[in-house]
């Protein structure tokens, strides 16, 4: 430990959640040195004074949050949020859509095949015949694991370059309350959203954010006195540190083929760089993303942390 004790365990349980996050590559060092650069969106200091232009780098749920308290925390700050798609996540329904008939045909026919192109026609079938979309969604979540290791790498990564950004804004949804707020920021003029690629961020405050819009040749340039990172989870095992970039280095870990976590089993034990099953060695959450991929919400932590206790603790 740090402190210099050492404890001894017949069982090890890596429950640390994401990484620490780390700056864009294209964000010079004199911005970040500026303060007027925010790295993680949990961790805002108040400025020195109320900024006027608020940027955030992102359109997620994160990125709904940081928009959120911004438009709170200074009402008089004129908001943009960017991102190469330049999409919100969906909105949640009021209530709950009762489950689709059709939905067990089709998760085994999403079973039954291999290729993402095949999958995404088969969801497209689904959803042109059923009221609500939200409910087939909602109804693939006990699959979801067996879907995303029956993909081969190649697939793997086609859906990341292509699907990965619809997915998350479909199957990570925001509240209507939340939903509304930004609406109505939007319609007065505080808020725009943007399909663009930064490019650069320089300066020591305001912030000059270079940009490419989605479709456009040139560039152009966002001035903004504040700049909050909001990208997500950051997970890949190349910016580990401290206990984890300990394990990779003595090979007690290993990064999953897509460098998205840690590779392990579907039941949370670490492999080893030649894929063995490290002994004792478990986890749980975002570091097992490149393993099962849905392991981040609440619902499946849960049952994982279940399945983990009694895998580690048979009969208590």
């Amino acid at each position: 430990l740090e402190g210099g004790a050492t404890l001894e365990a017949d069982e090890v349980v890596l429950a640390t959640g994401a990484l620490e996050p780390r700056p864009l590559r294209n964000a010079s060092s004199e911005a970040l040195a500026s303060g007027a650069y925010v790295v993680d969106p949990w961790q805002t200091r108040e400025p020195s004074a109320p900024p006027g232009r608020v940027l955030v780098v992102g359109t997620g749920l994160t990125a709904v949050d940081v928009l959120l308290s911004a438009a709170r925390r200074w009402p008089g700050a004129r908001l943009q949020a960017v991102s190469r798609h330049g999409r919100l996540p969906f909105i949640h329904r009021e209530y709950p859509a009762p489950p689709w008939p059709g939905q067990a045909a089709l998760n085994e026919a999403l079973l039954g095949t291999t290729r993402v192109r095949e999958r995404l026609r088969a969801l497209r079938w689904a959803m042109d015949g059923a009221p609500d979309w939200q409910a087939i969604v909602d109804g693939m979540r006990p699959v979801m694991v067996p879907l995303w290791q029956g993909l081969p790498v190649a697939e793997r990564r086609r859906f990341l370059r292509h699907l990965r950004w619809l997915w998350e804004a479909a199957r990570h949804r925001m509240p209507p309350a939340s939903a509304n707020v930004l609406q109505r920021l939007q319609a007065e003029g505080r808020l725009r959203i943007a399909a663009a690629r930064v490019l650069g961020v320089d300066g020591k405050g305001p912030l000059q954010v270079r940009i490419r819009a989605r479709g456009a040749e040139g560039e152009s340039s966002i001035e903004a006195d504040l700049v909050v990172q909001a990208t997500g989870l950051e997970m890949s095992p190349a910016t580990a540190t401290g206990l984890l970039r300990q394990l990779l280095d003595r090979g007690l870990a290993a990064p999953d083929p897509l460098r998205l976590g840690l590779a392990g089993t579907e039941d949370g034990r670490l492999t080893g760089p030649g894929g063995g099953i490290q002994p004792g060695l478990s986890a749980i959450g975002p570091l097992l993303r490149g393993t099962l991929w849905e392991c981040t919400a609440m619902p499946e932590i849960r049952a994982a942390a279940r399945a983990l206790a009694e895998r580690l603790l048979p009969g208590d």
